[in-house]
């Protein structure tokens, strides 16, 4: 809720032990849809990874310029599968991924060693600052950057965010958590130039339009704010009365956090 209904005085913390192990899987696809549909493949298959992360072109090409050493394949798109729990479900989940993935990929390579999983994981831990790296006049602009849409319709969206670069002529970069759909794009601007910013928030408007029609969401983690508010009514049509009458009863007085969300 963004704290707009109340005040956190007490948190009790139930931790889960840290799991005896882990494994990592990345799958290189020369085909972008692909890689949605390898992710559908291995949700059917029973397997729910801890965690799914995406990489298209574009990201993949920012992360080679930022830190040559890792090397990423050239690709449409990659993906990186995590896993953890006890060492033998580990290694069972991990080759129903492989077995998953390699219908679909040009190669696919599962990794328990630590090092080696350090190796395939910096790649995309190092996506969000080699975004904004990739223009040296420009910075990056955190808008737009955080819709979700179902998972069947992620490649459409991925092709519909390119051609809005294209169309605006500004250089984006794609990457997300794709097992939830959720899309990060970052817009590279050079924020001295006017037309440059008058564009950008032409595009992130579109992209954030998009994510609505698609029957996604305009935030899928990063929370409603003020940027996004003024798409809520658009995408939660009547609902958003219902929103509107739980923050009245919450907080008659309106002092929580003023301004955010309805």
């Amino acid at each position: 809720s963004e704290g707009i209904l109340g005040v956190v005085t007490r948190i009790r913390l139930r931790c889960f032990p840290k799991p005896r192990a882990r494994g990592i899987a990345m799958a290189v696809f020369d085909q972008l849809d692909d890689a949605p549909a390898t992710v559908l493949d291995v949700y059917q298959a029973g397997i729910l990874p801890s965690g799914i992360e995406i990489l298209d072109s574009s990201a993949i090409k920012a992360v080679n310029e930022f830190k040559p050493h890792i090397k990423l394949p050239d690709a449409e798109a990659i993906l990186l599968f995590e896993v953890d729990g006890n060492p033998p479900s580990v290694e069972f989940e991990g080759q129903v991924i492989k077995e998953m993935a390699g219908k679909r990929a040009r190669s696919v390579e599962w990794a328990t060693d630590p090092k080696r999983m350090g190796e395939l994981w910096e790649g995309r831990s190092v996506t969000a600052a080699a975004a904004a790296r990739v223009r040296p006049d420009g910075s990056r602009i955190f808008a737009g950057e955080d819709i979700a849409v179902p998972l069947s319709r992620v490649t459409d969206v991925l092709r519909a965010i390119r051609a809005l670069g294209e169309k605006y002529g500004i250089q984006l970069v794609n990457y997300g958590h794709i097992g939830d759909g959720n899309v990060h794009t970052a817009p590279v601007i050079n924020p001295e130039m006017p037309e440059e910013v008058e564009k950008v928030m032409q595009l992130v408007d579109e992209i954030h339009l998009l994510a609505i029609e698609m029957e996604g969401t305009t935030t899928g983690e990063h929370g409603v704010g003020a940027v996004r508010r003024k798409y809520a009514p658009l995408e939660h049509g009547m609902a958003l009365e219902y929103m509107k009458k739980t923050k009245q009863a919450f907080d008659p007085k309106g002092i929580m956090n003023p301004g955010k969300l309805i």
